[in-house]
C-alpha cells in the first residue's frame, strides 16, 4: 500500500460517532406511559391524514394531465417518458394506493395496467434499475 501507515485509530465510521447508545447492542427503547401513547397515536393520526391529502392531490394531478405516462411535471403539468412510456408512476403508485385505502383509484389504474401496459410499444431505451424497482 505505497508504504504509507494505516492509522486505523484514526478511523472514523461513516455517520461518525451519533448514536452511541446503539453501538454496544444493549439500546433500550424508551417505556412511554398510556398518556403519551394516547398523544403520539393522535399525532400519528392528524399526519397520516395530511399525507394520504398530498397523495389524493398529487395522483389527481397525474390524473389529469398524464395518465398513462410515465411522469408528470407538476409545475408545468407536462408528462414525461423517460422510462419507456410504460406508465411507471402509475404501476410504481399501485401499492400506495392501496395501502392509503384509496381503492378506487387503485382499480381504475389497475385496469389501465390490465388494458393499456404494453411491453412491446417501450419507447427507446429503458433503465434496468428503474425498472426493476418501479415497474416489477
Amino acid at each position: 500500500m505505497n508504504g504509507a501507515p494505516v492509522h486505523t485509530h484514526e478511523y472514523v465510521p461513516l455517520g461518525g460517532f451519533r448514536y452511541p447508545e446503539y453501538r454496544d447492542g444493549n439500546y433500550q427503547p424508551p417505556q412511554w406511559t398510556d398518556t403519551e401513547r394516547e398523544e403520539l397515536d393522535q399525532l400519528a393520526l392528524a399526519r397520516s391524514v395530511i399525507v394520504k391529502k398530498a397523495m389524493e392531490h398529487a395522483w389527481s394531478g397525474y390524473e389529469k394531465w398524464c395518465w398513462g405516462k410515465d411522469e408528470l411535471r407538476p409545475l408545468s403539468n407536462k408528462c414525461n417518458d423517460n422510462y419507456g412510456g410504460m406508465g411507471t408512476t402509475l404501476i410504481d403508485s399501485l401499492s400506495t394506493l392501496w395501502i392509503m385505502g384509496m381503492k378506487n383509484e387503485f382499480y381504475k389504474a389497475r385496469d389501465w395496467v390490465g388494458d393499456g401496459l404494453n411491453f412491446y410499444n417501450v419507447e427507446g431505451g429503458v433503465s434496468v434499475f428503474e425498472t426493476t424497482i418501479r415497474v416489477l
